[in-house]
């Protein structure tokens, strides 16, 4: 699969980092097939599998499942099977709103999981509009437990945290707004594609404690050295601006000597 560089490092000579960009290295599974007659949303399509931007107001979910990369894989299991319960529910009532529930398998993409900093399970909501700097995502991860943190009742089963989370009993403003600078849309890495790097990294180099935003600074290390290698250099001092005596005076604005006969 060919990768394009976004525009945040496409005038970058990236020629010494070829192998940390090595993404012919990469050995990933093939997604499976979560939602019936639906496929997993890539790093590199999902904004097209979307219709992000839309023309209209929609509101997505995306459903992150995975088996190696789930911390708990029974507890993912138990949500895959409510989100296709969700699914078919959706389908019963309007096929067009069931379109509108999208699934990532975060074994074969773990570069757009990373990219989200998300880990399944989890949901992602996305409110679509037709301006990118209009759309708001909101990352909610799902609980390992019995109970959850928008509700005080016990909720024991993953159904019943599936079909919670995403009814009208829980308004989206109780949900986090994504507004960090990864951000596909608003943020001042993500939307000029350094999410995509930053989720490439997280996966080939998960075991190491990288923060999130070692990226930007590693971003921001690499352009000041390019300013620094390619900045003019100062002519050296000319006679006319030599100081005299170190009094910061040019040369023909020095002291004068008065004789007297």
């Amino acid at each position: 699969m060919q990768f394009n560089l976004p525009p945040l490092l496409a005038g970058l000579n990236l020629t010494g980092l070829s192998g940390l960009f090595n993404f012919a290295d990469l050995s990933l599974p093939p997604p499976r097939e979560v939602l019936p007659g639906s496929q997993s949303l890539t790093a590199t399509t999902w904004q097209t599998q979307l219709a992000l931007p839309g023309v209209d107001f929609a509101d997505h979910w995306v459903y992150l499942t995975g088996n190696t990369s789930c911390w708990n894989q029974t507890r993912c299991n138990e949500f895959d099977q409510a989100i296709v319960k969700e699914y078919e529910i959706r389908q019963l009532r309007s096929p067009a709103a069931s379109s509108l529930l999208s699934f990532v398998d975060c074994d074969a993409e773990p570069i757009l999981c990373h990219s989200w900093l998300l880990l399944p399970p989890a949901l992602m909501h996305i409110s679509a509009a037709s301006a990118p700097e209009d759309t708001v995502m909101h990352p909610i991860p799902l609980p390992l437990t019995n109970t959850s943190r928008y509700s005080d009742k016990q909720l024991i089963s993953a159904d019943q945290q599936i079909a919670f989370l995403m009814s009208d009993q829980v308004p989206l403003q109780e949900f986090r707004v994504w507004d960090g600078y990864m951000n596909p849309f608003i943020g001042t890495v993500g939307k000029r594609g350094g999410g995509f790097y930053w989720g490439y990294l997280k996966h080939r180099f998960g075991w190491l404690p990288l923060p999130q935003h070692a990226f930007t600074i590693f971003i921001l290390l690499i352009v000041r050295l390019l300013i620094r290698r390619f900045q003019p250099t100062n002519p050296p001092p000319n006679a006319f601006t030599k100081d005299v005596g170190g009094c910061g005076l040019p040369r023909s604005m020095g002291p004068r000597v008065h004789m007297e006969i």
